[in-house]
């Protein structure tokens, strides 16, 4: 005991007996972390709450921005370590291949604020966005392996809020797997990183983190549920690096946490869902490969055909 606790604790040896071996002899204490300082007892709590749990696994890819001459912008790859093969990211396929429809409602969204704010103050915004959801993350994973929680800060009121609606849900989360790890699919060639795959009320789930400013329905929420389904189908699809999982035990979970502290949402997607979402993938990443977007090549034959009638029209 005292060569695992020691170390773990990282306390002094006389230390761990003062506080850990002593009191129960002498009969301070029913229990013998009630003679320790408060931070010192958590820490053994959660010592002992994860003996015999292995951690959460997490691979890792290098990654890079490069310039994809046909498609004609910067993509995101992650460069497999087995083979060195690239392969695209699954944020980069979802962002390039949008309906025309979502599309256009972003790039008119984006006009109006940078007429609103200025460009410098949109990018600024974006930044600040971008960087709390890393720190939040990172919050999630440090008390998903340690219980540790975040010291929330004044200067950042928003963080602070964000951690308030998250935490209600991380108490139903347990039995982690995986955290922060790389996932490929090898045969349809994609690649991402998996927030978490741990129980949520009991269901074994790939789970995604989101943030939002305004609660959303699941109809709402962009590509989400589409994310979670292509890497779910990666860890099915590579039992090497995540052995035990199956395609029907494996579900999805979406949480969304809001800046306004009011408890994440949590829409859970079980395997028939996630297919109808993965099919959905599937012909994006063609469109991704091929370059051709199905709801454009649709429009454009649209006007064709509105062209040739009016034509007809003419000559007749």
């Amino acid at each position: 005991c005292v060569c695992v606790c020691v170390p773990a604790l990282n306390i002094s040896l006389s230390q761990f007996l003062r506080v850990c071996v002593l009191p129960p002899f002498c009969q301070t204490g029913p229990l013998f972390y009630r003679a320790m300082p408060p931070a010192l007892a958590s820490r053994f709590v959660r010592l002992l709450s994860t003996r015999g749990k292995s951690r959460p696994m997490s691979f890792s890819l290098n990654t890079k921005e490069v310039f994809n001459k046909k498609l004609d912008f910067n993509e995101r790859v992650y460069c497999d370590d087995m083979d060195g093969t690239e392969y695209p990211s699954v944020t980069t396929i979802l962002s390039h291949t949008k309906p025309l429809s979502s599309s256009l409602a972003l790039k008119r969204w984006q006009s109006n604020e940078i007429a609103k704010h200025g460009r410098e103050t949109y990018d600024d915004r974006r930044l600040q966005v971008t960087n709390r959801g890393k720190v939040l993350h990172t919050w999630v994973e440090r008390y998903l392996t340690s219980h540790e929680t975040p010291e929330l800060s004044e200067t950042e009121p928003e963080l602070s809020l964000l951690w308030m609606s998250m935490r209600p849900v991380l108490e139903c989360v347990d039995d982690v797997r995986v955290l922060e790890s790389a996932v490929v699919h090898r045969t349809a060639r994609f690649a991402g990183t998996v927030d978490c795959v741990a129980r949520i009320n009991g269901q074994m789930c790939v789970i995604d983190w989101k943030t939002s400013k305004k609660a959303r329905t699941l109809k709402q929420s962009h590509d989400y549920p589409v994310q979670i389904a292509a890497y779910r189908e990666a860890i099915l699809t590579d039992p090497s690096r995540y052995p035990h999982f199956t395609a029907a035990g494996l579900w999805g979970a979406l949480v969304i946490c809001h800046y306004d502290g009011t408890p994440a949402r949590v829409f859970v997607l079980d395997p028939d869902a996630l297919s109808v979402h993965y099919k959905e993938f599937e012909q994006r990443l063609t469109t991704f490969r091929t370059g051709v977007d199905v709801e454009t090549a649709r429009l454009a034959q649209l006007v064709s055909y509105s062209a040739l009638l009016a034509d007809k029209t003419k000559i007749v």
